[in-house]
């Protein structure tokens, strides 16, 4: 009898092309062939070649050969797996959301295959080698910026499905609020501050404005519900107006900034402010800023008198005013009172007069 032997394909092989070649050896030369009980065919020297169509599955073929004598081989068997069909899409499911400062994220993800089944994965970050993983992955240190995270799954066969997912690292905390000072109004206190933009740094490089940015501020006494949080307040000149206060009553108050990620910037001195009285201290070789909501001065040095001490404003209410008292036009801005403190020995006495020895800037605001 003939001796034979398979050499491809090898015994449960994994075939990703869709078609299965035979490569057999018959030892000897002029041999039949049959595979599968199909109709025998003739040989051309030692070896046989015959290719096969498949669909994806699983299969089994037996070989045989006949030599010129009409003896038969015993039969061969072999088995194997067509898959040219990638693994099933699947998604990347990140611990964190948007923008974040957390430089080790974790990814969980899973998939499966319908035919030969999953070998294993492989990630990448950005345009790295590729590295082999299981899920939940996390992450080596990543850098500022967006870096896309790239995930494949691959079967047993070698076919390779790939997804991939943006994150969005930012580790550099907001700068200080500008500026920041509390203001009285009439029955209230206004927070202002400038919000400044950090920008995007990626690599190095500018690359974009951040978007939207937050603030906190905490205030003395402490409000019943906590620190506020101002949500998406952008940039530029801001305010929050804190309607929780009584006139006369003392508060002070602190804001820091909050980025896209979750990073604060340092917090501002407290400042405080009376509700309902605007009062600056008059110091000696410097200027004087007092600020009322609606309306501001300033004083340039050596504008008052040495006994002048302190300038005052309050908001005069409509509803004390008489007949006589009251505008005869519409308003278009609120009445004010100015007063400023003398220091007359150990007395303080309060006037709503006093001669400027140079000009002082008056900024009205109304609407």
């Amino acid at each position: 009898k003939p001796e034979i032997e398979i050499i491809q394909p090898i015994a449960n092989q994994f075939i990703n092309t869709g078609m299965a070649t035979f490569y057999v050896d018959g030892k000897e030369e002029d041999l039949w062939w049959q595979f599968n009980d199909e109709d025998w065919e003739c040989g051309y020297g030692r070896y046989k070649y015959k290719d096969y169509v498949l669909e994806d599955g699983f299969y089994s073929y037996t070989v045989r050969a006949q030599d010129r004598a009409g003896n038969i081989s015993e039969k061969k068997n072999v088995s194997f797996c067509m898959d040219k069909t990638k693994p099933e899409s699947f998604n990347i499911l990140l611990n964190v959301k948007g923008w974040t400062n957390n430089t080790t994220p974790v990814a969980e993800f899973t998939t499966t295959d319908k035919t030969s089944g999953i070998s294993h994965y492989e990630y990448r970050i950005d345009e790295n080698v590729w590295r082999e993983c299981t899920s939940p992955l996390q992450t080596e240190h990543l850098k500022d910026g967006k870096r896309k995270l790239q995930i494949r799954a691959i079967d047993k066969a070698g076919n390779i499905r790939q997804e991939e997912v943006i994150i969005q690292i930012d580790t550099s905390c907001p700068p200080l609020p500008e500026n920041a000072r509390p203001v009285p109004d009439e029955n209230s206190i206004f927070i202002k501050w400038n919000g400044l933009d950090d920008n995007s740094i990626s690599d190095g490089k500018f690359v974009a404005r951040e978007g939207a940015r937050s603030y906190r501020i905490e205030r003395m006494p402490e409000w019943k519900d906590g620190i506020k949080q101002l949500n998406n307040y952008g940039y530029g000149k801001l305010k929050f107006e804190d309607t929780d206060t009584k006139n006369g009553e003392t508060y002070s108050y602190r804001i820091w900034a909050v980025d896209r990620a979750g990073n604060e910037s340092e917090k501002t001195e407290w400042k405080s402010a009376i509700a309902g009285l605007a009062v600056a201290e008059i110091e000696k070789g410097k200027s004087t800023v007092v600020e009322f909501e609606g309306l501001t001065i300033s004083l340039p040095e050596g504008t008052t008198a040495e006994d002048i001490i302190r300038i005052q404003i309050n908001k005069v209410p409509l509803s004390i005013l008489t007949e006589v008292d009251k505008p005869l036009n519409p308003l278009v801005g609120g009445i004010y009172s100015v007063t400023i403190v003398r220091k007359n020995g150990a007395k303080e006495i309060v006037t709503n007069h006093a001669e400027l020895l140079q000009d002082a800037v008056l900024e009205i605001g109304y609407n």
